[in-house]
């Protein structure tokens, strides 16, 4: 071995005590910081006391009579530690004497004291186990707990179901009670029955269910002579010697959540007893497997054919007088678990082929243990079991709660009772009042509280309280029945009893309620849009939801159910179905009624689109041309006082040369005037006087167009029918002298039967100033009008070209 390795193993040899103690140390404090489940510890100070014992069937309802063997009783007790010094691990046990022994041994329950005391509030503080012949209770943490805090009620009851094993000769039977004997009287005072022989008539039982049972035996019992009785009806009795063999044929049908074995060697038949063997515990005979297990009864063979939940039983063999016989056969329970629901009744009915006789039984899982609450000397109280039925068994949820109204009537003013407070609401007369408890299903609730003994209670149920509610299936009314064997009702009336608990059942039926669905479908027109989303909001009764389809037509189911008859309204989302470009008037809700649960019930939508229309401009009308305006016409400044001197010009102006053809006499005006000559910088003498306007055309309907703007400036246009806006030239002319003050441009003035006309004195003083143009009135003659512009004309005509002839001399002679 190379040295390391040694040295290393070495130093591991010499740690390991280091390590081990190390290990040891952790360990310690991890158990030191962690709670450690209580150890039982016998405290033979706590008080266990008034024990009671009640004949009940095996969902704990109480039952008249004497108590026989094979029979349930409920052992009820109380408990005080008040006086123990109770702490964490201590425990009491209840032995039991050997005609009795625990009803089911595979079950715990708690230990609970009311806490604070006077609150009607449970609070566990430890738990109880069960063996066949006895049960112990232990104490938890939860007392030291509730011990700082000041508490010392440490007491309550409780109760557990026993089945009678055998027969006694006295009406009591003795039960160790913590160490102390303790005399309980058998219920009915008579001693537990070991009953002779009794010919039965036709019965339905079934073996008691836990929480953990995954199945569960039913049997069928008849009598043979009373099955002959009722053949006999038909005149078909049976032989019942013994040796004729013949045929029983059965039919039997199984309540909701159950299901029959198809192991048909697990199918029975045997011989109960007799008047021969009255003492007879039973004897198995044949199975449907085909198996005799003994002929000493004779040849006896079994068939069973299933159909689901209906089975058809036949026997065939030679039947005795004076026997009973039975049928036995197991069920598994069909929830999801393979385990009962608690508080669910599961149902089985049998009934003989050829009469009309049948036998039905009933098996719920309730609490086979428990606790109860304390009552002080003149008071009590009652306790609820809760059962459900129908075919939605399996639907129900387990921890399903429903409120049961207390209502109650007090002997005396609640103010006579001072150690006692009344429950709930109590009215102003001090004597009635309300209050409410919760019951659970599959549970047996006592009423955390008392009343005074002889107070008159009564209790309802509103069915709509169930929580979580109802879903796919529908409440029956409820049917209460107080101790055990009165009449079902829907409301439950009773007496408190002295330090006495009254057992009441109530019982709900859920009846599945047909369920069905609807589907959705879109079609579009005006536009492509299979591939688009449109989505609807539904409102079915207190259901609501939404559900998206696309626009290709097909349909889509909401996915969801409705109890049939149900109405839904289907409204589309009209923002989700708008198309950019498109309208669309969006459709109308839609609403259905689930009338059937076979097929989806269809709601079907179209969206027509349009697209957005594109607005056309209206046609313009086609004017006259028009003048293009200029930005704003510049006013004409009025001439000074003292016109500025006309520059000398720098050559001899020539002679106005003549026109090239002889204008005519009388030219009519045009729609377009002849553009005016613009002025130069050395203007030629004018023939004629520029500033002298001359007289306007005839007046058209539609004014003529002034003419284009031109580079250079033109003279004053001749007026048209309307005034035409000055138009602003393109070049800047000479610059006009600044005016000193403006004089105000005269108004034109009319004559009698004549146009407007500008008076020779509005003629400016010196060449060069401004003209002012006036607007011939309407009405004036043609004819003196036609002569005028005739002149007029002419002499524009003349002074136009005079005007171009100087301008393009002068800028020869520049050149």
């Amino acid at each position: 071995m190379p040295t390391s390795t040694i040295v290393a193993a070495r130093r591991s040899s010499r740690a390991l005590p280091a390590m081990a103690l190390a290990v040891i140390l952790a360990t310690l404090s991890i158990v030191a910081g962690s709670p450690l489940p209580a150890q039982a510890a016998p405290n033979s100070q706590i008080v266990v006391d008034r024990l009671s014992l009640e004949k009940v069937d095996a969902n704990g309802i109480s039952q008249p009579g004497v108590l026989n063997i094979t029979e349930i009783a409920k052992l009820s007790f109380t408990w005080d530690a008040s006086s123990a010094d109770l702490s964490s691990g201590d425990s009491f046990t209840v032995g039991l004497p050997s005609e009795f022994n625990i009803l089911v041994t595979t079950q715990t329950f708690p230990v609970q004291v009311e806490y604070p005391q006077g609150s009607g509030t449970m609070v566990e503080v430890g738990s109880c186990t069960t063996t066949s012949t006895a049960f112990t209770c232990t104490f938890s943490s939860k007392v030291d707990e509730l011990k700082a805090e000041g508490f010392d009620g440490f007491k309550g009851s409780g109760f557990i179901l026993l089945r009678a094993m055998s027969g006694t000769v006295t009406n009591t039977s003795s039960f160790n009670a913590n160490g102390t004997a303790r005399s309980v009287t058998l219920p009915a005072g008579s001693p537990i029955g070991v009953p002779g022989f009794r010919e039965v008539g036709m019965t339905k039982n079934a073996t008691l269910i836990t929480a953990t049972s995954t199945s569960m035996i039913w049997e069928v019992s008849f009598g043979s002579s009373y099955i002959s009785r009722q053949l006999d009806v038909d005149g078909e009795p049976l032989a019942l010697d013994g040796t004729t063999r013949q045929t029983i044929t059965l039919t039997d049908t199984l309540g909701e959540g159950q299901a029959f074995s198809t192991d048909l060697s697990r199918w029975t038949f045997m011989m109960r007893n007799s008047a021969a063997e009255p003492n007879s515990r039973g004897v198995t005979l044949t199975n449907a497997n085909g198996r005799d297990l003994t002929l000493a009864y004779g040849d006896f063979d079994l068939g069973v054919e299933l159909n689901g939940r209906e089975a058809t039983i036949t026997i065939t063999g030679p039947f005795a007088a004076s026997t009973n016989y039975r049928v036995i056969y197991p069920v598994t329970f069909t929830t999801e678990a393979g385990t009962p629901i608690p508080g669910a009744s599961y149902s089985n009915t049998a009934g003989v082929d050829g009469t009309t006789t049948s036998a039905s039984g009933v098996r719920n899982y309730v609490d086979a243990a428990g606790v109860t609450v304390e009552k002080a000397p003149g008071f009590g109280g009652f306790e609820v079991t809760k059962l459900v039925a129908g075919n939605a068994v399996a639907s129900l949820r387990p921890g399903t709660t429903f409120d049961v109204t207390v209502n109650y009537v007090l002997p005396k003013a609640a103010s006579e009772y001072p150690d006692w407070s009344a429950p709930g609401t109590l009215g102003a007369d001090g004597v009635t009042g309300s209050t409410t408890f919760p019951v659970t299903v599959g549970k047996r609730n006592p009423y955390m509280g008392t009343f005074p003994q002889g107070t008159k209670v009564t209790l309802t149920e509103d069915v709509a309280s169930a929580d979580p509610a109802a879903s796919g299936y529908s409440w029956g009314a409820p049917a209460f029945v107080v101790g055990g064997s009165g009449a079902r009702t829907e409301s439950a009336s009773f007496v408190i009893a002295d330090q006495a608990s009254t057992a009441v059942s109530l019982t709900n039926t859920a009846t599945i309620v047909m369920q069905g669905t609807f589907s959705v479908s879109k079609t579009v027109t005006g536009v492509e849009a299979g591939d688009k989303d449109f989505v609807f909001s539904y409102t079915c009764g207190s259901q609501t939801g939404s559900i998206t389809a696309k626009g290709d037509g097909t349909a889509v189911e909401v996915g969801e159910t409705f109890p049939v008859g149900t109405s839904c309204t289907i409204t589309e989302d009209a923002d989700a179905a708008a198309i950019e470009g498109y309208t669309l008037t969006p459709p109308q809700p839609q609403t259905i009624t689930i009338d059937t649960a076979d097929q989806a019930v269809a709601a079907s939508f179209t969206n027509a689109y349009a697209p957005v229309p594109t607005p056309e401009p209206s046609p313009s009308p086609t004017p006259s041309p028009t003048p293009e305006p200029t930005e704003e016409p510049s006013p004409t400044p009025e001439p000074t006082e003292e016109p500025s001197p006309s520059p000398s010009p720098t050559e001899e102006p020539s002679p106005s040369p003549s026109p090239t053809e002889e204008p005519s006499p009388s030219p009519s005006p045009t729609e377009e005037p002849s553009p005016s000559p613009s002025p130069t910088e050395e203007p030629s003498p004018s023939p004629e006087p520029t500033e002298e306007p001359s007289p306007s055309p005839e007046p058209t309907e539609e004014p003529s167009p002034s003419p284009e703007p031109t580079e250079e400036p033109s003279l004053s246009p001749v007026p048209t029918g309307e005034p035409s806006a000055s138009v602003e030239p393109t070049e800047a002319p000479s610059p006009s002298p600044e005016p000193s003050e403006p004089t105000p441009t005269p108004e034109a003035t009319s004559t009698s039967g004549g146009a407007a006309r500008t008076p020779a004195s509005a003629v400016p003083a010196g060449p060069g100033a401004p003209t002012a143009s006036s607007s011939p009135m309407p009405g004036a003659s043609l004819a003196r009008t036609g002569a005028q512009a005739a002149g007029i004309g002419a002499a524009a005509l003349i002074a136009a070209l005079a005007g171009a002839l100087l301008l393009a001399r002068a800028r020869r002679s520049q050149a």
